[in-house]
Formats: structure tokens, sequence, C-alpha cells
């Protein structure tokens, strides 16, 4: 068919392993979408999640161009072998492949007569393209639930350390703000205190003021009561002296007042 269509620097088993990286592809694709209960076409529709539509291209590069032809078949229930016979303008035999490939209700799967693959496996990502595959050797298909499966657990380890980490920063910011709480509280406690400090020596700084004022006015009172006795015992002295008292009588009866002490 190759060689009729003039196609001469492809080999059919290269195309083979081709076709059946191609498909593998796709299942996996089906098999993530399936897994979060989405359809097949769920790229075509008009609202798309990034993160799902990002890991179903990540799975099959050519997603939205296989859809439309690998969606009419049933190809996870069909062997490797089959797919490369696969022919899209003939449905019904495909029906035919699929009825003769189910096993009988009852058989057993395991039978010893299956056969088994003798070639070196490779998965997906290792077959890059199909000139590099030996015409001899078998690809196997790696099972995409575990993939996802790890996919998932490590974007849950992610969300569960940015959990953490934000947990350990709000944290952080509440002891920060509980000290900083507590150092404006003990400031005010000394402001307070201070306050309370500078509030009693200024009371008793008012005191002792005020009780030498009137100390020292109690002292002016009683030195001008005696300069006024001193006056008036002076003028008494002179009124007698000029009526020509002697002195001795007048000491004995207007004696001099003492000197004032300081």
């Amino acid at each position: 068919m190759l060689a009729a269509n003039g196609i001469s620097h492809r080999t059919p088993p290269a195309v083979n392993s081709k076709i059946r990286i191609l498909v593998q592809q796709y299942l996996a694709a089906s098999v993530l979408l399936k897994n979060q209960k989405l359809p097949t076409d769920y790229l075509e529709q008009q609202i798309v999640d990034e993160e799902v539509k990002t890991q179903v291209l990540q799975l099959c590069p050519l997603h939205r161009e296989l859809e439309p032809i690998f969606s009419r078949f049933d190809l996870s229930r069909m062997a490797p072998k089959v797919w490369t016979r696969c022919n899209d303008s003939e449905d019904s035999d495909f029906d035919e492949i699929i009825h003769v490939r189910e096993p009988p209700p009852g058989a057993d799967c395991s039978s010893s007569t299956r056969r088994r693959n003798t070639g070196p496996v490779r998965s997906i990502h290792e077959a890059t393209s199909a000139d590099e595959l030996d015409p001899g050797e078998t690809t196997v298909m790696v099972p995409v639930s575990t993939s996802a499966h790890d996919f998932h657990q490590e974007m849950g380890e992610q969300r569960l350390k940015s959990a953490l980490l934000i947990t350990r920063c709000h944290l952080q910011m509440q002891r920060e703000k509980h000290e900083c709480e507590m150092d404006i509280e003990r400031c005010r406690l000394q402001t307070e205190r201070h306050h309370g400090e500078v509030e009693r020596k200024r009371d008793e700084m008012r005191f002792k003021m005020e009780r030498k004022r009137d100390e020292m006015r109690f002292t002016m009172e009683r030195r001008k009561l005696k300069m006024h006795l001193v006056v008036d015992t002076l003028e008494s002295r002179k009124v007698l002296k000029d009526r020509r008292i002697s002195n001795a009588d007048i000491d004995a009866v207007l004696p001099l007042p003492e000197p004032m002490s300081e």
C-alpha cells in the first residue's frame, strides 16, 4: 500500500509502531478524562478547564485530531496488533473483530496459552519517533492510571506543602503581631508608671514650695511685728525724753528692745 502511493521512506513496521504510539497516547488521555468524569471530546467544548486541557495535551498532543477518529472504536478492548489493522471506513469489520476478541462468559483469562511479549518493553515517552523502533520490537502500553494517580498524589503533596507554608507564615505573622502588641502594652505601662512618678515628684515639689512660702510669710510677718514694736518703743522713749524724764526712769518703763536676729 505504501509503495502503491509512492511512499518509500517509511516501512510498515515503523508506521505500525507510530500508530500504536498514537493509540496509546489517546487511550492515556481518555483514561484521564474518564477518571475526572469528562467526555472524550471535552477539549471541543466552549468552556474548558485549562489545567485539564494541559494534562490531556501532555499525554496526547494530537488529541483534537485523533478524537473524531478513535472515538468511534473501542480501542481499549483491542489487542495492540489489531490497532494497525483499523480502517475507519469499515466499521462492521471492527465490530466483528471486537466480537471475536471478547472472551466467553466464565472463561479463564489467565490461560497459559496467552501469548507473551518477548521483545524489550518501551513506554510512550521512550518512543520519540517511529523510525527508531525495531520491526521486531513490541511496544507495551504504560498504565495511565498509575501515572495519573502519581500526578494527583504529587499535586496533593504540593497543595499540602503550600497549605503548610501558608499556615507557617500565618502563625509567624500572628506571633510577631502578638509580640508587637506586648511591646506596645509594655511601653504603655512604663509610660504610665513614669508619668505617675513625675506627677508624684511634682506634687512633692509643690508641697515643699508651698511650705517654704508659708514659712517665709510667717517669718516676714514676725519680723514686721518686731520692727513695729521697736519703732513704737523708740517713739515712746523720744516723747519721754522730750518731757525731761531721766533715762533711768525711761529704761525702767520702756527698756530698749533686743536687736532682731536673722
